[in-house]
């Protein structure tokens, strides 16, 4: 596909009663079903811009997975997606699931991207705590691409990955770089790569939770590698009801390494515990993780 591509939701002026929107969105293609082997359908790419520009207002809730970029749960073994950049735009509504402005995949697929981001200005995304000792949360905001499964072979390449935050309140993680969040037992290996990271808050009225500038990844496998170039999480102005990691965050024996990270921090910027972190470092386990042998730091 040559072109651009778009999806456009606006709810905004719905006045009915309370209604669930509960299709998954994306703005690029949508790999449903494996392709028997036909070699011709195994690389696909959108030379333009694909992306997803969602509004709404109280009374609508999106439950879906949203993605800027190519939804993937269908393709067969080592396809390729390019993508010459994705975006999500979020203006207003509610939401409970992963937002994404890479790829998103369960599959073993090359994923390739000139850039990716998400921006949000407004809408209430709830709390996405999952639950269990070592709980993570049920969904995220991903700037990056996403692995979701315990499917061994999958790489991301992205020039650039970004997230920023002008406005709504958000109740659950938000990482800028690329998430692998599958089994934590998971055995099998992902390469993820991003040359630069930004992550930005500045919205007077922006509530957050956490911000991890970097990537994530849940697995038990030291041959998970994520590689990230400059990462820059730039707070302007806002509220941030949680903790800043820079760097991004590690489970297990999984391993990320940075280049460089920087965290920018304006006087218009509070934060909601007089304990809360700011790291230009990564979060090392799970919150409540007692395992001895976390992960591995590179930087």
């Amino acid at each position: 596909l040559t072109g651009n591509t778009n999806v456009t939701l606006d709810l905004s002026a719905y006045s009915g009663d309370e209604v669930t929107v509960t299709k998954n969105i994306a703005g690029g293609h949508y790999y449903g079903v494996a392709n028997g082997g036909n070699s011709n359908l195994k690389t696909r790419e959108i030379t333009g811009t694909a992306s997803v520009s969602i509004n709404g207002n109280d009374k609508v809730t999106y439950s879906g997975i949203i993605v800027g970029g190519s939804y993937i749960t269908g393709a067969d073994d080592n396809s390729t997606v390019k993508t010459g950049a994705s975006k999500v735009e979020i203006l207003g509504g509610k939401f409970s699931n992963f937002v994404v402005g890479g790829n998103y995949t369960t599959k073993k697929v090359a994923s390739t991207a000139g850039s990716s981001s998400v921006t949000i200005s407004g809408g209430e995304f709830a709390d996405g705590m999952g639950t269990g000792p070592h709980a993570l949360y049920n969904y995220l905001i991903v700037g990056g691409s996403m692995l979701h499964a315990s499917t061994d072979g999958t790489s991301f390449d992205s020039d650039s990955t970004a997230v920023k935050i002008t406005g709504g309140s958000i109740g659950t993680d938000i990482y800028g770089g690329h998430v692998d969040f599958s089994s934590q037992a998971g055995s099998h290996a992902l390469t993820a790569n991003v040359d630069k990271v930004t992550v930005t808050l500045d919205g007077a009225d922006a509530q957050v939770l956490n911000i991890y500038g970097g990537s994530f990844t849940t697995r038990d496998n030291a041959n998970v590698t994520i590689t990230q170039g400059d990462v820059l999480v730039d707070l302007i102005a806002g509220t941030i009801n949680g903790n800043v990691y820079a760097g991004g965050r590690q489970v297990h024996n999984s391993k990320i390494s940075t280049e460089s990270t920087e965290v920018r921090l304006s006087k218009d910027v509070s934060f909601s515990s007089t304990t809360a972190v700011v790291s230009g470092g990564y979060q090392i386990g799970c919150a409540s993780d007692s395992r001895d042998n976390p992960s591995t730091v590179t930087s």
